[in-house]
Protein backbone atom coordinates (compact mmCIF):
# COMPACT_ATOMS: atom_id res chain seq x y z
CA UNK A 1 0.00 0.00 0.00
CA UNK A 2 1.32 3.47 -1.04
CA UNK A 3 1.71 5.94 1.82
CA UNK A 4 2.79 9.08 -0.02
CA UNK A 5 0.98 12.41 0.06
CA UNK A 6 -1.76 13.57 -2.32
CA UNK A 7 0.73 15.77 -4.19
CA UNK A 8 2.84 12.66 -4.87
CA UNK A 9 -0.03 10.73 -6.47
CA UNK A 10 1.55 10.73 -9.90
CA UNK A 11 4.51 8.72 -8.62
CA UNK A 12 2.64 5.45 -7.94
CA UNK A 13 0.55 5.80 -11.09
CA UNK A 14 3.62 6.11 -13.33
CA UNK A 15 5.42 3.32 -11.46
CA UNK A 16 2.66 0.80 -12.14
CA UNK A 17 0.54 0.93 -8.98
CA UNK A 18 -3.21 0.42 -9.26
CA UNK A 19 -5.90 2.51 -7.63
CA UNK A 20 -8.19 0.59 -5.25
CA UNK A 21 -11.32 2.70 -5.25
CA UNK A 22 -12.97 0.74 -2.43
CA UNK A 23 -10.00 1.24 -0.09
CA UNK A 24 -9.07 4.65 -1.55
CA UNK A 25 -5.41 3.75 -1.92
CA UNK A 26 -2.72 2.91 -4.45
CA UNK A 27 -1.62 -0.75 -4.36
CA UNK A 28 0.87 -3.12 -5.95
CA UNK A 29 1.54 -6.79 -5.42
CA UNK A 30 4.92 -6.51 -7.10
CA UNK A 31 7.84 -6.52 -4.64
CA UNK A 32 10.04 -5.28 -7.49
CA UNK A 33 7.99 -2.08 -7.79
CA UNK A 34 7.59 -1.84 -4.03
CA UNK A 35 11.31 -2.18 -3.44
CA UNK A 36 12.00 0.87 -5.64
CA UNK A 37 9.80 3.06 -3.43
CA UNK A 38 10.50 1.63 0.02
CA UNK A 39 10.43 5.06 1.66
CA UNK A 40 6.72 5.33 0.90
CA UNK A 41 5.81 1.99 2.45
CA UNK A 42 5.22 0.63 5.90
CA UNK A 43 7.51 -2.02 7.42
CA UNK A 44 5.37 -4.96 6.31
CA UNK A 45 5.62 -3.96 2.64
CA UNK A 46 9.39 -3.62 2.90
CA UNK A 47 9.56 -7.05 4.55
CA UNK A 48 7.59 -8.58 1.67
CA UNK A 49 9.97 -7.04 -0.87
CA UNK A 50 12.96 -8.40 1.05
CA UNK A 51 11.38 -11.82 1.24
CA UNK A 52 10.85 -11.84 -2.51
CA UNK A 53 14.56 -11.27 -3.02
CA UNK A 54 15.38 -13.94 -0.45
CA UNK A 55 13.30 -16.42 -2.45
CA UNK A 56 15.88 -16.20 -5.24
CA UNK A 57 18.97 -16.73 -3.06
CA UNK A 58 21.60 -19.03 -4.52
CA UNK A 59 24.02 -18.98 -1.60
CA UNK A 60 23.91 -18.57 2.16
CA UNK A 61 25.77 -19.30 5.35
CA UNK A 62 23.61 -21.52 7.52
CA UNK A 63 24.64 -24.19 10.05
CA UNK A 64 22.60 -27.04 8.61
CA UNK A 65 24.05 -30.37 9.86
CA UNK A 66 25.06 -32.89 7.21
CA UNK A 67 26.35 -36.46 7.53
CA UNK A 68 30.08 -37.05 7.45
CA UNK A 69 31.35 -36.96 3.89
CA UNK A 70 28.30 -35.15 2.51
CA UNK A 71 27.69 -31.45 2.04
CA UNK A 72 24.99 -29.12 0.76
CA UNK A 73 25.54 -26.99 -2.33
CA UNK A 74 25.33 -23.23 -1.72
CA UNK A 75 21.83 -22.78 -3.11
CA UNK A 76 20.64 -25.77 -1.07
CA UNK A 77 21.92 -24.09 2.10
CA UNK A 78 20.04 -20.94 1.04
CA UNK A 79 16.94 -23.07 0.58
CA UNK A 80 17.28 -24.72 3.99
CA UNK A 81 17.72 -21.29 5.57
CA UNK A 82 14.58 -20.02 3.83
CA UNK A 83 12.32 -22.92 4.86
CA UNK A 84 13.79 -22.81 8.38
CA UNK A 85 12.74 -19.15 8.67
CA UNK A 86 9.29 -19.61 7.11
CA UNK A 87 7.17 -22.40 8.69
CA UNK A 88 4.95 -22.83 5.62
CA UNK A 89 6.76 -22.83 2.27
CA UNK A 90 6.18 -23.79 -1.34
CA UNK A 91 9.62 -25.08 -2.39
CA UNK A 92 9.41 -24.83 -6.17
CA UNK A 93 12.98 -25.31 -7.37
CA UNK A 94 13.57 -26.70 -10.84
CA UNK A 95 13.66 -30.48 -11.16
CA UNK A 96 17.06 -31.90 -10.30
CA UNK A 97 18.10 -29.21 -7.81
CA UNK A 98 17.60 -31.40 -4.73
CA UNK A 99 14.30 -30.44 -3.12
CA UNK A 100 14.36 -33.73 -1.20
CA UNK A 101 17.81 -32.99 0.23
CA UNK A 102 16.71 -29.51 1.30
CA UNK A 103 13.66 -30.95 3.05
CA UNK A 104 15.88 -33.39 4.97
CA UNK A 105 18.33 -30.56 5.73
CA UNK A 106 15.43 -28.73 7.37
CA UNK A 107 14.76 -31.76 9.60
CA UNK A 108 18.44 -31.92 10.52
CA UNK A 109 18.26 -28.24 11.52
CA UNK A 110 15.09 -28.46 13.63
CA UNK A 111 15.44 -30.50 16.84
CA UNK A 112 11.75 -29.90 17.60
CA UNK A 113 10.67 -31.93 14.53
CA UNK A 114 9.97 -35.26 16.20
CA UNK A 115 7.23 -36.49 13.85
CA UNK A 116 7.08 -36.11 10.09
CA UNK A 117 4.68 -37.24 7.37
CA UNK A 118 5.85 -37.42 3.75
CA UNK A 119 3.16 -37.75 1.08
CA UNK A 120 4.46 -38.55 -2.40
CA UNK A 121 3.70 -40.56 -5.55
CA UNK A 122 4.00 -44.32 -5.04
CA UNK A 123 7.04 -44.48 -7.31
CA UNK A 124 9.02 -42.17 -4.99
CA UNK A 125 8.40 -43.79 -1.60
CA UNK A 126 11.51 -45.95 -1.66
CA UNK A 127 13.62 -43.09 -2.98
CA UNK A 128 12.53 -40.95 -0.04
CA UNK A 129 13.48 -43.73 2.38
CA UNK A 130 16.90 -44.12 0.78
CA UNK A 131 17.58 -40.35 0.80
CA UNK A 132 16.50 -40.09 4.44
CA UNK A 133 18.82 -42.94 5.41
CA UNK A 134 21.64 -41.19 3.55
CA UNK A 135 21.15 -37.59 4.72
CA UNK A 136 19.54 -37.68 8.17
CA UNK A 137 21.86 -36.67 11.01
CA UNK A 138 19.36 -37.47 13.76
CA UNK A 139 18.16 -41.00 14.63
CA UNK A 140 14.58 -41.26 13.37
CA UNK A 141 12.70 -44.41 12.48
CA UNK A 142 11.22 -44.56 8.99
CA UNK A 143 8.00 -46.40 8.15
CA UNK A 144 6.35 -46.86 4.75
CA UNK A 145 2.57 -47.23 4.42
CA UNK A 146 1.55 -49.84 1.84
CA UNK A 147 -1.77 -51.06 0.54
CA UNK A 148 -1.59 -53.92 3.04
CA UNK A 149 -1.02 -51.59 6.01
CA UNK A 150 -3.91 -51.65 8.48
CA UNK A 151 -2.25 -49.56 11.18
CA UNK A 152 0.14 -46.65 10.73
CA UNK A 153 3.82 -47.40 11.47
CA UNK A 154 4.96 -46.46 14.95
CA UNK A 155 7.89 -44.45 13.59
CA UNK A 156 9.00 -40.83 13.75
CA UNK A 157 8.83 -40.53 9.96
CA UNK A 158 5.95 -41.95 7.94
CA UNK A 159 5.95 -42.15 4.13
CA UNK A 160 2.69 -42.69 2.24
CA UNK A 161 1.51 -42.23 -1.34
CA UNK A 162 -1.44 -40.01 -2.21
CA UNK A 163 -3.70 -42.89 -3.22
CA UNK A 164 -3.60 -44.39 0.28
CA UNK A 165 -4.38 -41.24 2.27
CA UNK A 166 -8.10 -41.96 2.45
CA UNK A 167 -7.56 -45.33 4.13
CA UNK A 168 -6.25 -43.87 7.38
CA UNK A 169 -6.96 -41.24 10.03
CA UNK A 170 -3.96 -38.98 10.33
CA UNK A 171 -2.74 -37.41 13.60
CA UNK A 172 -1.05 -34.03 13.82
CA UNK A 173 2.63 -33.88 12.80
CA UNK A 174 5.49 -31.53 13.49
CA UNK A 175 6.26 -31.41 9.76
CA UNK A 176 4.14 -32.30 6.72
CA UNK A 177 5.88 -32.67 3.35
CA UNK A 178 3.84 -32.97 0.18
CA UNK A 179 6.13 -34.05 -2.64
CA UNK A 180 4.98 -33.44 -6.23
CA UNK A 181 2.36 -31.24 -4.61
CA UNK A 182 0.76 -30.47 -7.97
CA UNK A 183 -1.08 -33.77 -7.40
CA UNK A 184 -3.42 -31.63 -5.28
CA UNK A 185 -4.46 -29.27 -8.07
CA UNK A 186 -8.09 -30.44 -8.18
CA UNK A 187 -10.15 -29.09 -5.25
CA UNK A 188 -12.72 -31.89 -5.59
CA UNK A 189 -10.27 -34.79 -5.74
CA UNK A 190 -10.25 -37.10 -2.71
CA UNK A 191 -6.47 -37.00 -2.38
CA UNK A 192 -6.49 -33.18 -2.38
CA UNK A 193 -9.06 -33.03 0.39
CA UNK A 194 -7.24 -35.63 2.50
CA UNK A 195 -3.74 -34.21 1.98
CA UNK A 196 -4.60 -30.58 2.68
CA UNK A 197 -6.66 -31.50 5.74
CA UNK A 198 -3.67 -33.05 7.55
CA UNK A 199 -2.69 -30.92 10.54
CA UNK A 200 0.94 -29.96 11.03
CA UNK A 201 2.99 -27.35 12.84
CA UNK A 202 5.06 -26.83 9.71
CA UNK A 203 4.13 -27.49 6.09
CA UNK A 204 6.55 -27.86 3.20
CA UNK A 205 5.09 -28.43 -0.28
CA UNK A 206 7.48 -29.48 -3.07
CA UNK A 207 6.82 -29.03 -6.78
CA UNK A 208 8.90 -28.15 -9.83
CA UNK A 209 5.89 -26.62 -11.61
CA UNK A 210 4.47 -23.90 -9.34
CA UNK A 211 2.87 -21.74 -12.04
CA UNK A 212 0.87 -23.91 -14.34
CA UNK A 213 -0.86 -23.14 -17.62
CA UNK A 214 -3.98 -22.63 -15.54
CA UNK A 215 -3.04 -20.64 -12.43
CA UNK A 216 -6.23 -21.69 -10.61
CA UNK A 217 -4.65 -25.12 -10.16
CA UNK A 218 -2.17 -23.75 -7.63
CA UNK A 219 -4.74 -22.05 -5.41
CA UNK A 220 -5.40 -25.09 -3.19
CA UNK A 221 -1.72 -25.26 -2.22
CA UNK A 222 -1.11 -21.60 -1.54
CA UNK A 223 -4.37 -21.20 0.39
CA UNK A 224 -3.39 -24.15 2.61
CA UNK A 225 0.03 -22.61 3.24
CA UNK A 226 -1.04 -19.00 3.79
CA UNK A 227 -4.82 -18.43 3.95
CA UNK A 228 -4.30 -14.81 5.02
CA UNK A 229 -2.35 -13.86 1.89
CA UNK A 230 -4.47 -16.09 -0.37
CA UNK A 231 -7.91 -16.03 1.25
CA UNK A 232 -10.43 -16.46 -1.54
CA UNK A 233 -10.67 -18.69 -4.59
CA UNK A 234 -13.09 -16.30 -6.37
CA UNK A 235 -10.87 -13.25 -5.83
CA UNK A 236 -7.81 -15.24 -6.96
CA UNK A 237 -9.69 -16.45 -10.02
CA UNK A 238 -10.88 -13.00 -11.03
CA UNK A 239 -7.42 -11.45 -10.60
CA UNK A 240 -5.07 -14.12 -11.93
CA UNK A 241 -7.24 -16.43 -14.05
CA UNK A 242 -8.91 -13.86 -16.32
CA UNK A 243 -12.07 -14.78 -14.46
CA UNK A 244 -15.58 -13.88 -15.54
CA UNK A 245 -19.12 -14.83 -14.61
CA UNK A 246 -21.57 -16.14 -17.18
CA UNK A 247 -24.88 -17.94 -17.12
CA UNK A 248 -22.93 -21.13 -16.37
CA UNK A 249 -21.21 -19.62 -13.36
CA UNK A 250 -17.67 -18.42 -12.74
CA UNK A 251 -14.99 -19.34 -15.28
CA UNK A 252 -11.42 -19.40 -13.93
CA UNK A 253 -9.80 -21.41 -16.74
CA UNK A 254 -7.73 -18.53 -18.10
CA UNK A 255 -4.60 -16.66 -17.03
CA UNK A 256 -3.90 -13.00 -16.30
CA UNK A 257 -1.50 -10.78 -14.35
CA UNK A 258 1.06 -13.60 -14.27
CA UNK A 259 4.05 -11.36 -13.49
CA UNK A 260 2.21 -9.97 -10.51
CA UNK A 261 1.21 -13.48 -9.41
CA UNK A 262 4.80 -14.63 -9.60
CA UNK A 263 5.99 -11.64 -7.55
CA UNK A 264 3.32 -12.10 -4.90
CA UNK A 265 4.06 -15.83 -4.60
CA UNK A 266 7.71 -15.02 -3.96
CA UNK A 267 6.87 -12.33 -1.40
CA UNK A 268 4.58 -14.63 0.58
CA UNK A 269 5.33 -18.36 0.45
CA UNK A 270 7.38 -19.46 -2.58
CA UNK A 271 11.08 -20.29 -2.87
CA UNK A 272 12.15 -20.97 -6.44
CA UNK A 273 15.51 -21.20 -8.21
CA UNK A 274 15.98 -22.28 -11.81
CA UNK A 275 18.81 -24.43 -13.12
CA UNK A 276 20.04 -21.39 -15.04
CA UNK A 277 20.35 -19.49 -11.75
CA UNK A 278 22.66 -22.05 -10.15
CA UNK A 279 24.25 -23.67 -13.20
CA UNK A 280 27.79 -22.79 -12.11
CA UNK A 281 27.29 -24.74 -8.89
CA UNK A 282 25.77 -27.79 -10.52
CA UNK A 283 27.76 -30.75 -11.75
CA UNK A 284 27.31 -31.33 -15.49
CA UNK A 285 25.27 -34.44 -14.69
CA UNK A 286 23.25 -35.53 -11.70
CA UNK A 287 22.70 -39.29 -11.47
CA UNK A 288 20.06 -40.94 -9.31
CA UNK A 289 19.13 -44.56 -8.69
CA UNK A 290 15.35 -44.68 -8.20
CA UNK A 291 14.02 -47.84 -6.55
CA UNK A 292 10.43 -48.58 -7.57
CA UNK A 293 8.06 -50.80 -5.58
CA UNK A 294 8.35 -54.43 -6.69
CA UNK A 295 4.57 -54.98 -6.70
CA UNK A 296 3.55 -57.20 -9.62
CA UNK A 297 7.08 -58.44 -10.19
CA UNK A 298 7.38 -60.90 -7.31
CA UNK A 299 7.94 -63.96 -9.54
CA UNK A 300 10.75 -62.29 -11.50
CA UNK A 301 12.39 -61.02 -8.31
CA UNK A 302 12.31 -64.54 -6.80
CA UNK A 303 14.01 -65.95 -9.90
CA UNK A 304 16.68 -63.26 -9.63
CA UNK A 305 17.19 -64.02 -5.97
CA UNK A 306 17.79 -67.73 -6.63
CA UNK A 307 20.25 -66.91 -9.39
CA UNK A 308 22.07 -64.41 -7.18
CA UNK A 309 22.35 -66.99 -4.43
CA UNK A 310 23.99 -69.47 -6.79
CA UNK A 311 26.48 -66.82 -7.95
CA UNK A 312 27.16 -65.72 -4.39
CA UNK A 313 27.95 -69.33 -3.52
CA UNK A 314 30.73 -69.25 -6.09
CA UNK A 315 32.06 -66.00 -4.68
CA UNK A 316 31.98 -67.40 -1.13
CA UNK A 317 34.07 -70.48 -1.90
CA UNK A 318 37.15 -68.71 -0.58
CA UNK A 319 40.68 -68.94 -1.85
CA UNK A 320 42.66 -66.25 -3.55
CA UNK A 321 40.90 -63.47 -5.42
CA UNK A 322 42.32 -64.77 -8.70
CA UNK A 323 40.88 -68.20 -7.98
CA UNK A 324 37.44 -66.67 -7.34
CA UNK A 325 37.63 -64.79 -10.62
CA UNK A 326 38.68 -67.97 -12.41
CA UNK A 327 35.74 -69.83 -10.89
CA UNK A 328 33.40 -67.11 -11.98
CA UNK A 329 34.80 -67.12 -15.48
CA UNK A 330 34.17 -70.87 -15.75
CA UNK A 331 30.55 -70.26 -14.75
CA UNK A 332 30.23 -66.97 -16.60
CA UNK A 333 28.67 -68.26 -19.82
CA UNK A 334 25.85 -70.09 -18.10
CA UNK A 335 25.36 -67.33 -15.53
CA UNK A 336 25.08 -64.59 -18.15
CA UNK A 337 22.63 -66.63 -20.21
CA UNK A 338 20.42 -67.11 -17.17
CA UNK A 339 20.86 -63.52 -16.08
CA UNK A 340 19.79 -62.23 -19.48
CA UNK A 341 16.57 -64.23 -19.34
CA UNK A 342 15.72 -63.22 -15.79
CA UNK A 343 16.55 -59.53 -16.30
CA UNK A 344 14.32 -59.51 -19.38
CA UNK A 345 11.43 -60.87 -17.32
CA UNK A 346 12.06 -58.25 -14.65
CA UNK A 347 12.15 -55.45 -17.25
CA UNK A 348 8.77 -56.54 -18.61
CA UNK A 349 7.30 -56.88 -15.12
CA UNK A 350 8.21 -53.33 -14.09
CA UNK A 351 6.76 -51.60 -17.19
CA UNK A 352 3.66 -50.28 -15.33
CA UNK A 353 5.84 -48.63 -12.65
CA UNK A 354 8.21 -47.21 -15.30
CA UNK A 355 5.32 -45.78 -17.32
CA UNK A 356 3.84 -44.12 -14.24
CA UNK A 357 7.22 -42.63 -13.33
CA UNK A 358 7.68 -41.20 -16.84
CA UNK A 359 4.13 -39.81 -16.77
CA UNK A 360 4.98 -38.01 -13.53
CA UNK A 361 8.17 -36.60 -15.05
CA UNK A 362 6.27 -35.33 -18.09
CA UNK A 363 4.12 -33.26 -15.74
CA UNK A 364 7.27 -31.24 -15.02
CA UNK A 365 9.37 -31.27 -18.21
CA UNK A 366 8.63 -30.78 -21.90
CA UNK A 367 10.66 -33.71 -23.20
CA UNK A 368 12.42 -36.79 -21.87
CA UNK A 369 14.85 -39.36 -23.30
CA UNK A 370 14.27 -42.98 -22.29
CA UNK A 371 16.73 -45.82 -22.91
CA UNK A 372 16.03 -49.55 -22.71
CA UNK A 373 17.54 -52.74 -24.08
CA UNK A 374 14.86 -55.15 -25.29
CA UNK A 375 12.67 -54.45 -28.30
CA UNK A 376 9.48 -55.66 -26.64
CA UNK A 377 10.14 -53.44 -23.62
CA UNK A 378 10.61 -50.44 -25.92
CA UNK A 379 7.46 -51.28 -27.88
CA UNK A 380 5.32 -51.59 -24.76
CA UNK A 381 6.66 -48.30 -23.42
CA UNK A 382 5.82 -46.64 -26.75
CA UNK A 383 2.29 -48.05 -26.69
CA UNK A 384 1.67 -46.78 -23.17
CA UNK A 385 3.27 -43.35 -23.59
CA UNK A 386 1.71 -42.36 -26.93
CA UNK A 387 -1.46 -40.33 -26.32
CA UNK A 388 -4.08 -40.13 -29.07
CA UNK A 389 -7.24 -38.04 -28.91
CA UNK A 390 -10.13 -39.02 -31.18
CA UNK A 391 -10.70 -35.38 -32.10
CA UNK A 392 -7.16 -34.01 -32.16
CA UNK A 393 -5.22 -37.05 -33.30
CA UNK A 394 -1.82 -37.64 -31.69
CA UNK A 395 -1.38 -35.16 -28.83
CA UNK A 396 1.75 -36.74 -27.35
CA UNK A 397 3.98 -38.57 -29.75
CA UNK A 398 6.90 -40.91 -29.14
CA UNK A 399 9.79 -41.57 -31.52
CA UNK A 400 11.81 -44.79 -31.42
CA UNK A 401 15.34 -45.71 -32.51
CA UNK A 402 16.46 -49.35 -32.30
CA UNK A 403 18.88 -51.51 -34.24
CA UNK A 404 16.18 -52.04 -36.88
CA UNK A 405 15.81 -48.31 -37.57
CA UNK A 406 17.25 -47.26 -40.95
CA UNK A 407 19.64 -44.28 -41.03
CA UNK A 408 17.02 -42.11 -42.73
CA UNK A 409 14.33 -43.04 -40.20
CA UNK A 410 16.81 -42.53 -37.37
CA UNK A 411 17.60 -38.96 -38.46
CA UNK A 412 13.92 -38.21 -39.00
CA UNK A 413 13.15 -39.41 -35.45
CA UNK A 414 15.91 -37.21 -34.02
CA UNK A 415 14.77 -34.16 -36.01
CA UNK A 416 11.18 -34.60 -34.87
CA UNK A 417 12.23 -34.93 -31.24
CA UNK A 418 14.45 -31.87 -31.46
CA UNK A 419 11.95 -29.64 -33.24
CA UNK A 420 8.37 -30.88 -32.79
CA UNK A 421 6.73 -29.88 -29.46
CA UNK A 422 4.23 -32.75 -29.73
CA UNK A 423 7.07 -35.31 -29.71
CA UNK A 424 7.80 -35.43 -26.00
CA UNK A 425 9.47 -38.84 -25.61
CA UNK A 426 12.50 -40.31 -27.34
CA UNK A 427 12.74 -44.06 -26.83
CA UNK A 428 16.05 -45.61 -27.76
CA UNK A 429 17.94 -48.85 -27.56
CA UNK A 430 21.03 -48.22 -25.40
CA UNK A 431 23.40 -49.54 -28.02
CA UNK A 432 21.72 -48.33 -31.21
CA UNK A 433 20.69 -44.86 -30.00
CA UNK A 434 23.55 -44.30 -27.57
CA UNK A 435 26.01 -42.88 -30.09
CA UNK A 436 26.10 -40.47 -33.00
CA UNK A 437 22.95 -38.45 -32.36
CA UNK A 438 22.07 -35.21 -30.56
CA UNK A 439 19.06 -35.00 -28.25
CA UNK A 440 19.66 -31.65 -26.53
CA UNK A 441 15.95 -30.78 -26.64
CA UNK A 442 15.80 -32.75 -23.37
CA UNK A 443 17.93 -32.55 -20.23
CA UNK A 444 16.25 -35.49 -18.50
CA UNK A 445 17.42 -39.05 -19.21
CA UNK A 446 15.74 -42.17 -17.86
CA UNK A 447 17.15 -45.69 -18.10
CA UNK A 448 14.35 -48.26 -17.95
CA UNK A 449 17.01 -50.98 -18.37
CA UNK A 450 20.75 -51.00 -17.76
CA UNK A 451 23.86 -52.05 -19.63
CA UNK A 452 26.78 -53.85 -18.01
CA UNK A 453 29.33 -51.37 -19.40
CA UNK A 454 29.59 -47.98 -17.64
CA UNK A 455 31.09 -46.34 -20.73
CA UNK A 456 28.10 -47.39 -22.84
CA UNK A 457 25.73 -45.80 -20.32
CA UNK A 458 27.82 -42.61 -20.31
CA UNK A 459 27.75 -42.44 -24.10
CA UNK A 460 23.96 -42.75 -24.03
CA UNK A 461 23.68 -39.95 -21.43
CA UNK A 462 25.84 -37.75 -23.63
CA UNK A 463 23.17 -37.67 -26.34
CA UNK A 464 21.71 -34.94 -24.12
CA UNK A 465 24.87 -33.79 -22.37
CA UNK A 466 26.67 -32.26 -25.34
CA UNK A 467 27.20 -29.01 -27.22
CA UNK A 468 23.93 -27.10 -27.41
CA UNK A 469 22.69 -28.22 -23.98
CA UNK A 470 22.11 -25.27 -21.66
CA UNK A 471 20.86 -27.18 -18.60
CA UNK A 472 22.55 -29.67 -16.36
CA UNK A 473 21.46 -33.20 -17.23
CA UNK A 474 19.48 -35.31 -14.77
CA UNK A 475 19.98 -39.05 -15.25
CA UNK A 476 17.72 -41.52 -13.45
CA UNK A 477 18.09 -45.30 -13.33
CA UNK A 478 14.76 -47.00 -12.61
CA UNK A 479 15.14 -50.30 -10.77
CA UNK A 480 12.88 -52.52 -8.70
CA UNK A 481 13.43 -52.76 -4.97
CA UNK A 482 15.56 -55.81 -4.19
CA UNK A 483 16.29 -56.55 -7.85
CA UNK A 484 19.60 -57.42 -9.47
CA UNK A 485 19.47 -54.12 -11.36
CA UNK A 486 19.38 -52.28 -8.03
CA UNK A 487 22.80 -53.77 -7.24
CA UNK A 488 24.11 -53.18 -10.75
CA UNK A 489 22.89 -49.56 -10.92
CA UNK A 490 24.79 -48.51 -7.82
CA UNK A 491 27.98 -50.11 -9.11
CA UNK A 492 27.45 -48.50 -12.53
CA UNK A 493 27.05 -45.02 -11.07
CA UNK A 494 30.20 -45.42 -8.95
CA UNK A 495 32.20 -46.45 -12.01
CA UNK A 496 30.73 -43.67 -14.14
CA UNK A 497 31.75 -41.07 -11.57
CA UNK A 498 35.29 -42.44 -11.66
CA UNK A 499 35.24 -42.19 -15.46
CA UNK A 500 33.98 -38.60 -15.24
CA UNK A 501 36.99 -37.69 -13.09
CA UNK A 502 39.50 -39.48 -15.30
CA UNK A 503 42.23 -37.56 -17.09
CA UNK A 504 41.97 -36.73 -20.77
CA UNK A 505 43.01 -39.64 -22.92
CA UNK A 506 41.35 -42.32 -20.81
CA UNK A 507 38.95 -44.33 -22.95
CA UNK A 508 35.29 -44.00 -21.85
CA UNK A 509 34.64 -47.60 -22.90
CA UNK A 510 35.39 -49.15 -19.54
CA UNK A 511 35.19 -52.89 -19.02
CA UNK A 512 31.88 -54.49 -18.21
CA UNK A 513 30.99 -54.85 -14.57
CA UNK A 514 32.16 -58.23 -13.32
CA UNK A 515 29.74 -60.43 -11.42
CA UNK A 516 32.23 -60.51 -8.57
CA UNK A 517 31.83 -56.75 -8.09
CA UNK A 518 28.06 -57.03 -7.76
CA UNK A 519 27.91 -60.05 -5.47
CA UNK A 520 31.08 -59.81 -3.40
Amino acid sequence: MWQGSYDERSIPEKAGFEWNAAACQWETFSPVIAGQFAQYFDASAIELAARAEESKAVNAEFPAPAPTGLHYIGYQLAGIKFVYSHPNTLLADDMGLGKTIQAIGLVNSLPDVLTMLIVCPASLKLNWKRELEKWLTVPMGIGIVTGATTELPNTAITIVNYDLLHKHTWPQYDLLVLDEAQYCKSPTARRTKKALAIRATRKLFLTGTPILSRPIEIFNLIHALDPKAWPSRPSFGMRYCNGFVSGRGADFSGASQLDELHDKLRSTIMLRRLKADVLKELPPKCRQVIELPAAGAAVAIRKERKLRESIQAIVARGGAYSEQVAALKRARQEAFENLALVRHETALAKIPQVVQFIEDVLDDVAKVVVFAHHKDVIQQLKDHLTVVNSNQGVVRDVVVVTGDTTPAMRQAAVDRFQNDPSVRVFLGNIQAAGVGITLTAASHVIFAELDWVPGVMTQAEDRCHRYGQHDNVLVQHLVLEGSLDAHIARTLVEKQEILDQALDGVSPAAEAIDLLEVFK
